[in-house]
């Protein structure tokens, strides 16, 4: 159209209205042995292996090079470095999660099922979230729809400090489909939140029907 446009996008993050947490507990008695089998793959993810912490005074087995520097500082009349010791430390888990939802006006479409693709969004998040809690591992859930450029709007359910509880499953039941799907200015904007956790491994998950 011979227009210049630069590149530009506004992210309006806005208050997420509060539905009913009770079908949240509804989704997960139903489909409870299937957030069971997500939990235990989740939990199946555990670093393997572990890390050596030497130079302890108490440890679990003798530092050997340690314990040989120590020999010859006393061998040659100097003060010997009482840190003779290790420990073997298993792996921590360190994970960050962030889980972005696409709420644009499609997820309002109905699936072979019955039900709408939100419906099966909420479901997918509901399970996922429960899993990751119950493993341990900080998420976040957050979700978008825009109208156009100058209007992308972000809705934060749940952020890596608050805790999965009923407002938290309220919130995310409140969410509506509408409007369209600008998923580059909701994705980098989801990154700025993700960057601020410091975590050994961070991950974002995009539940989108596009």
């Amino acid at each position: 159209i011979q227009l210049m446009r630069p590149a530009w996008a506004t992210i309006l993050e806005k208050r997420p209205r509060l539905g009913d947490p009770a079908r949240a507990e509804a989704i997960l008695d139903r489909h409870r042995k299937v957030m069971e089998r997500l939990r235990h793959r989740l939990d199946a993810m555990r670093p393997q292996g572990t890390i050596r912490v030497r130079k302890l005074e108490d440890g679990d087995e003798l530092d050997l090079n340690a314990a040989v520097a120590a020999a010859i500082d006393t061998r040659l009349r100097r003060q010997p470095d009482p840190r003779v010791m290790m420990r073997l430390d298993r792996k921590i888990r360190d994970t960050a999660v962030m889980v972005l939802l696409d709420l644009s006006e499609s997820t309002n479409d109905p699936t072979a099922g019955g039900e709408t693709v939100l419906d099966l969004t909420q479901s997918a998040c509901v399970l996922l979230a429960e899993a990751i809690h119950r493993v341990g591992d900080r998420f976040a859930l957050h979700g978008f729809n825009s109208d156009g450029r100058a209007q992308v709007f972000y809705s934060n359910f749940k952020d890596f400090s608050q805790p999965w509880d009923n407002i938290a499953r309220a919130r995310l039941m409140g969410a509506e489909g509408r409007l369209s799907t600008r998923m580059g200015a909701a994705i980098r904007h989801a990154t700025l939140h993700l960057r601020g956790i410091r975590a050994a491994r961070r991950l974002m998950l995009v539940i989108t029907d596009g």
